[in-house]
């Protein structure tokens, strides 16, 4: 029989830390007990061993009953170490417990999952500085009525005031849920994931309708997204699963989910993917700022609210303010119904995309993309005379791109205008050539003999696996850059020429197409094609793939 589940954590200043290791059972090797025990040792910051300190047991999912209720039974139990610091604590049910070793000053929590007759020995664990939780509940619609806040696993209870702010204060370091209830213990509220530090004050709001919410932490430190500069106006994405959400607390399609900041700011998003059978979700989430290398950021998510309308808005995320031009998810499941059918771009442009696409494969790396044939001649019609590169200087281009197997070369996304000033962009792209290599080029004019200026990956994509790749060109700066994964892989330093001679050519926009002689039809998969009227940094490119990519450690759920 499995006598422990196998793992316990330490929650201090980690995550948790996992038992690789089996415990002593009881009665030793084959004998049958009925109960656990826990022991340990806990000790000051000074050394000594915490004498006399409380050691408080409760299972985790344990909260203080509220002063008008009769106390319930208690799901754990109470001691105190001795003159070594050490305590243990036997007859304990199976289950998973939450341990607070507290002397009046500092403390350390404990946490385990017992399995019958198991003994665990946590050994030497410091005490550390208390922490300080302090929040608003909204009392919106609750006047006069007297409300509680508590803490999952912990003996934890504090009335809120009129404006519906408390203090939890005395906390040891960890990530706790914190619960509001009304006097009769009706939850109304409930916030995941606040972790909190060694004599750090932490703030917590919790909206008034919305039963649940949680943080999520943004990681770019070196475990992260490995980004050290900050990044503004950046669109985030937050992926939910079943293992870090749970969709039955939710409206059916998510009508009900906001974001903001931890100050209770709201922040814009867009749903781009929400299914509830496959229990998977794909958001945009819009911060105005991420910190570099910082793995204390972090964004609060809340749901549970059935009278809730959708406040999802791709426009309010990708801003042409702050410099998009077009957006396309390309998560539309409709493929080649002719022009009827149209890929949207989640900009105010509205440059929505005629589908000229045969295959029904919308494998993607963000919820769906789309399968394009180079033989069936696929691709996207972007539209004639839309204001793409029209009077800029610098643009950005970047997609989700999976080529396919085969020499044919093919066009990502491309752009072209008529500009007769020949001072701005007037043609730019990015393609794959024959050899599976990344390419992307630009220039300033329209006319025939103005040089076209190239940049070309010294490494060839990797045929059947997806890569986000990008290109942005500053025109009068004499710079062109090409990334793959995230890093740039070259580099032009040559001006982009101007011409004394206007021409004339077309002013279509196409994904996977090339309009003209070698229409360069794309053979492969595509998600996520964007076009911007700035020049991306770098660092905003390689926090765009860490974020996007599949196995993304960016946004953490603690």
């Amino acid at each position: 029989m499995m006598r422990f589940i196998g793992y316990f954590a330490l929650v201090a200043g980690l995550t948790g830390v996992s038992c690789s290791s089996s415990p002593t059972l009881a009665g030793g090797a084959g004998t049958e007990t009925t109960n656990a025990k826990v022991t340990g040792v806990g000790m000051c910051s000074d050394g000594l061993p915490a004498l006399n300190a409380t050691v408080r047991l409760r299972r985790s999912d344990y909260v203080t009953a509220v002063p008008t209720l009769a106390k319930s039974a208690i799901y754990g139990a109470d001691a105190l170490t001795d003159s070594s610091g050490r305590f243990e604590i036997t007859g304990i049910d199976p289950g998973s417990y939450r341990i607070e070793i507290s002397n009046g000053q500092s403390a350390v929590l404990l946490a385990c999952s017992l399995d019958v007759g198991a003994i665990v020995d946590f050994g030497i664990d410091m005490l550390r500085a208390f922490a300080t939780i302090t929040g608003t509940v909204d009392t919106t619609g609750r006047a006069g009525q007297q409300l509680y806040v508590q803490v999952k696993g912990l003996e934890r209870l504090v009335a809120a005031d009129v404006a519906g702010k408390f203090v939890l204060s005395n906390m040891p370091t960890g990530s706790f849920t914190v619960r509001a209830v009304t006097a009769d213990d009706s939850a109304i509220a409930e916030a995941s994931g606040i972790s909190v530090a060694p004599g750090v004050n932490t703030s917590v709001t919790m909206l008034s309708g919305w039963g649940f919410s949680k943080r999520l932490y943004l990681n770019t430190t070196a475990t992260g997204a490995n980004v050290s500069e900050v990044v503004f106006g950046f669109p985030l994405l937050v992926r939910l699963d079943a293992t870090s959400f749970d969709f039955s607390q939710a409206r059916d399609s998510g009508q009900d989910i906001r974001f903001t900041k931890p100050d209770g700011t709201p922040l814009p998003f867009e749903i781009e993917q929400w299914d509830g059978t496959a229990k998977v979700a794909a958001i945009w989430v819009l911060m105005d700022t991420v910190r570099g290398n910082d793995s204390t950021q972090s964004l609060v998510m809340a749901w549970g609210n059935p009278a809730a309308a959708s406040q999802s808005n791709g426009a309010a995320v990708f801003d042409t303010a702050d410099g998009y031009a077009g957006v396309w998810h390309l998560s539309e499941g409709a493929a080649g119904t002719g022009a009827a059918a149209v890929y949207r771009d989640a900009t105010g442009n509205a440059f929505h995309g005629a589908d000229n696409i045969s295959s029904t494969d919308h494998s993607g790396v963000i919820g769906a993309g789309q399968r394009l044939n180079s033989a069936s001649g696929d691709f996207v019609d972007l539209g004639i005379n839309r204001d793409f590169l029209s009077g800029v200087r610098q643009v950005t281009l970047e997609a989700w791109v999976k080529v396919a197997p085969g020499d044919s070369a093919g066009m990502v996304i491309t752009h072209s205008i008529d500009d007769q000033r020949n001072t701005t962009l007037s043609y730019a792209y990015i393609m794959v050539d024959q050899d599976h290599y990344l390419l992307a080029g630009g220039r300033t004019s329209s006319g025939d003999s103005v040089p076209e200026h190239i940049v070309v990956a010294d490494e060839a994509l990797t045929v059947g696996s997806w890569h986000h790749v990008a290109a942005s060109c500053l025109y009068g700066n004499d710079s062109m850059y090409l990334y793959m994964d995230g890093v740039m892989i070259s580099a032009m330093a040559a001006p982009f020429a101007e011409s004394q001679t206007a021409g004339t050519v077309s002013t279509s926009s196409f994904i996977g197409r090339q309009e003209g002689i070698g229409e360069n039809f794309y053979n492969g998969w595509l998600d996520e094609v964007r076009t911007h009227r700035v020049a991306r940094s770098a660092a905003w490119i390689k926090l765009s793939f860490e974020n996007q990519r599949a196995d993304q450690k960016v946004v953490i759920s603690r």
